[in-house]
């Protein structure tokens, strides 16, 4: 007996006939009965009996048709689980959450589809973080929903989410940096301090993917009174390089300098703000595993 034969009898059973159930299986009539007589062979005992309606189960053949559905099910599920696995193991889905990081999620990136071609590594922007933001899940969602691989993110946000399925592990290590423009009083400087900027107009990045950061700057400067947020990158920078706002970044953020802004650290906050790289810990993807073989 074989899955085939399993197909035959649940057809045959299904169709009330060997003719129907032939022409559904593309197959000969004459070679179904053959392999059903096999099968009643096998086991000592007639599944089918001839009717005025057709071909009906006998009770050895209920028992037999009722296994053999839950075993071709299964046989489906198992196809279908070694599929999902199978597509798993050739696609890792990275996303971070603010695109000043870009760079340095470039060279992983670049590391890890030189090494392991067979692999398709996509990388969500911080655009996808919007999109989740917009059905109401924060940034760590993603993460434990499982609609990506790991995400690059700061360490206030990944020590912000519950319980210990998540795991990170920094790949830049930094404090606070200030952004300012060229015309800026602290743009020839090496290093402010936090209490030369109580008096700047500060601006955060967004606060869409982590209230968590944005609460952490906050703090880490003594709580500022004059501050406010921007919720789009690209203003981000304008109000910076416009010279109207002192933007305030993780230091790991410096792909945000260009030739109209300067990333200044801040000395007295040179630690907890973490470029980091977070999933989840039961996350089975193999070619994760791989990736974080690659990672610093």
């Amino acid at each position: 007996m074989d899955i085939k034969g399993l197909e035959y009898v649940v057809a045959v059973a299904e169709h009330g006939s060997f003719s129907g159930a032939a022409k559904s299986l593309f197959v000969a009539q004459p070679s179904l009965s053959r392999k059903i007589r096999m099968i009643e062979n096998e086991f000592g005992q007639r599944l089918f009996i001839r009717s005025s309606h057709g071909v009906e189960l006998t009770s050895a053949g209920q028992v037999f048709f009722v296994n053999a559905k839950d075993i071709l099910a299964g046989c489906v599920r198992l196809k279908t689980s070694m599929e999902q696995q199978r597509r798993r193991e050739n696609c890792l889905q990275l996303a971070y959450t603010t695109s000043n990081v870009a760079s340095v999620v470039a060279v992983l990136v670049r590391r890890m589809r030189e090494r392991h071609p067979h692999v398709n590594t996509i990388v969500h922007s911080d655009a996808f973080i919007m999109r989740c933001h917009q059905i109401s899940t924060p940034v760590i969602e993603p993460l434990n929903k499982q609609y990506c691989d790991a995400v690059f993110t700061f360490s206030p946000v990944a020590t912000e989410a519950a319980g210990n399925w998540i795991k990170y592990r920094t790949i830049l290590a930094g404090g606070l940096s200030v952004c300012v423009s060229n015309e800026h009083k602290f743009a020839g400087r090496l290093y402010v301090t936090s209490n030369e900027l109580h008096d700047e107009s500060l601006l955060l990045p967004p606060t869409y993917f982590s209230p968590m950061l944005s609460g952490a700057i906050c703090e880490a400067l003594h709580e500022p009174l004059n501050i406010s947020h921007c919720d789009d990158p690209e203003d981000f920078k304008m109000e910076i390089a416009s010279g109207r706002n002192v933007g305030v970044v993780p230091s790991a953020a410096h792909s945000i300098e260009n030739e109209s802004v300067r990333c200044i650290p801040v000395s007295d906050v040179s630690a907890g703000f973490d470029l980091v790289l977070a999933w989840n810990e039961e996350n089975e993807n193999p070619a994760l595993q791989l990736f974080l073989q690659i990672c610093p």
